[in-house]
């Protein structure tokens, strides 16, 4: 996630004054670290659709008794479980 990351160079970094990583598997430390401008962003990341998957499960939310705010808890429940 650094913007210094190179696995072609040594140290896989580019910044010639870092100190070497010994143990990747645990965290550590470089005072060189820059955020890379693309790390958030994840690699093969699929966007999937759950309003669909939402509406399939518990049903669109188009009938009238979803537009009306419940009147007490119970209200709710029942609307959401059924009588």
């Amino acid at each position: 996630m650094c913007r210094h990351f190179d696995t072609g160079k040594a140290k896989q970094c580019r910044e010639p004054m870092a100190e070497a990583v010994a143990d990747k598997t645990r965290a550590n430390f470089c005072e060189w670290f820059q955020p890379h401008a693309l790390a958030h962003a994840g690699a093969g990341t699929a966007k999937v659709d759950n309003r669909g998957t939402l509406d399939a499960l518990f049903g669109t939310a188009a009938d009238d008794t979803a537009a009306v705010p419940p009147s007490s808890p119970a209200d709710a429940l029942r609307r959401l479980f059924g009588d």
